[in-house]
């Protein structure tokens, strides 16, 4: 399931699936992305990525918590990247 929840970010929700099977699928998907994605033939786009898994205690405030602390570590490590827990 993907939701855009404002300007450039989204997330995606992959129900009943493993964290390692959830980082193969987004690695692909930056990948794709950096790849096969340009503005004008020139720049191209790239994708940093937050992940994380979700216990039965999430909240919806602590999973954005979560996803947005992963999101600026990929930032912050020089994009085009995914971080996890």
């Amino acid at each position: 399931m993907l939701f855009r929840i404002g300007g450039e970010e989204f997330i995606i929700m992959f129900p009943n699936t493993a964290i390692e099977t959830s980082k193969n699928l987004v690695e692909n998907i930056r990948k794709k992305a950096e790849e096969n994605l340009n503005v004008e033939g020139r720049t191209k786009i790239t994708l940093s990525i937050g992940l994380t898994e979700i216990s039965g205690n999430d909240s919806i405030d602590s999973i954005f918590k979560k996803i947005d602390k992963f999101l600026y570590i990929s930032k912050k490590n020089g994009k085009n990247k995914v971080t996890s827990d």
